[in-house]
């Protein structure tokens, strides 16, 4: 199977973790915001959506989106969205 520059499946799961990185972890370091947010660490505020699939395998995965988690703790179905 022929992969295109640009579709997402083509470019390895290092380029897409940096993708990924790129949306997150760097936001908040641009910001000066990654000593509370960016990562999933212990302490910091972390909002989570929850995907049916790997990113790492298929960065259009994150477009998958199951569920979300906000920071309070409450959990919404996509479909409650």
């Amino acid at each position: 199977m022929h992969s295109g520059p640009g579709d997402g499946r083509g470019s390895g799961p290092c380029r897409r973790w940096t993708a990924i990185q790129a949306a997150t972890l760097n936001v908040a370091r641009t910001f000066k915001k990654d000593k509370d947010y960016g990562s999933v660490e212990p302490g910091k505020v972390a909002d989570l959506s929850i995907v049916e699939g790997d990113p790492l395998q298929d960065i259009w995965m994150t477009q998958n989106v199951k569920m979300v988690i906000w920071t309070e703790g409450h959990r919404y179905r996509i479909q409650k969205i």
